[in-house]
């Protein structure tokens, strides 16, 4: 498993990986191939190792994204899919896709919101810039602070006066029509790319544990919650998600349980494993309270900020 090296920054409570080395035309070339070439066909370790002039770390990370399935350890009985393991958490999985098609990927974030961490792991790994909207603050939020200082020279911050999302989503979408090659990812990642492969991944975990007779995560938006519908054949299967965000206008055939608090209040109940306090540790904290009889799968998506110090 990737075990990134660390780095202090001007921020003393963040630590990020040291700098990859930059990619050059050919060598950012042939990671991108490879990456859209599995999305298709089995590629292995030995494909990645003939790509010139990546360095070792670059290299386990990836691995651990394109060869390595999910880690899914036991907690009170549940079982739980451990992808705070992973730096950025399960977007990262994706993410690094978009990137393989695009330069650089525009997004407009909430502030709490995890997928700015995932875009700032993704771009840094793949030598790509990220763009983040987000609303202006007289201090930025600790998840964006940390996907700054991840991204270093791969992560652009825009702060939006009166930021509510749609104003967010306006300007990112702005931005993306001013300037060439830029991509707009909508809030979530919530797109067919994505959607495919996060059910291809869901599938795998169904097929190394399952069947389950229930399946539990936290919904911002809703993506991972149709992503997993869309993966996981078991008919027999129900699916609950635990509203912490927005309003989620499609979730399949899942029931859903909105969380009572707000997504800006963080839970200070502890979880069994590094778990977000806005979004993954509410979900675990209502999974424990109301599941059912039987094999139970949790979907850990990301860790606290900051992320990095996952175990």
């Amino acid at each position: 498993m990737y075990q990134p090296e660390i780095t202090s920054i001007h921020n003393p409570n963040i630590a990020i990986p040291k700098q990859f080395r930059t990619l050059s035309r050919r060598s950012s070339t042939d990671l991108s191939n490879l990456i859209r070439d599995s999305r298709h066909r089995t590629v292995s370790q030995n494909d990645l190792n003939r790509i010139s002039g990546l360095d070792q770390s670059r290299k386990q990370l990836l691995s651990q994204l394109l060869f390595q399935p999910p880690i899914v350890q036991e907690y009170e009985d549940i079982l739980v899919v451990r992808d705070d393991l992973i730096p950025g958490g399960t977007k990262s999985r994706f993410f690094i896709h978009l990137f393989a098609d695009h330069d650089e990927v525009v997004y407009a974030s909430t502030t709490w919101g995890g997928a700015q961490i995932a875009l700032a792991h993704s771009a840094r790994l793949m030598d790509k810039k990220a763009t983040i909207f987000v609303a202006k603050r007289n201090e930025l939020h600790p998840r964006t602070l940390e996907a700054k200082s991840i991204g270093k020279n791969h992560v652009k911050v825009v702060q939006v006066p009166y930021g509510y999302l749609n104003v967010l989503q306006a300007n990112a979408r702005r931005y993306c029509e001013r300037n060439k090659g830029a991509y707009y990812l909508e809030v979530g990642g919530k797109e067919p790319l994505v959607m495919e492969l996060l059910a291809k991944v869901a599938k795998e975990v169904e097929g190394r544990h399952g069947p389950f007779d229930e399946v539990w995560s936290a919904a911002g938006s809703g993506t991972l919650a149709l992503g997993l519908q869309n993966g996981i054949t078991n008919k027999r299967t129900r699916f609950y998600i635990v509203q912490v965000g927005m309003d989620i206008k499609d979730a399949g055939k899942a029931e859903i349980i909105a969380y009572p608090e707000k997504l800006q209040k963080e839970l200070k109940t502890d979880a069994p494993f590094p778990s977000c306090p806005n979004f993954d540790r509410k979900a675990w904290e209502v999974c424990k309270q109301h599941h059912g009889k039987g094999k139970i799968l949790f979907w850990n998506v990301l860790g606290p900020s900051p992320t990095i110090y996952a175990t």
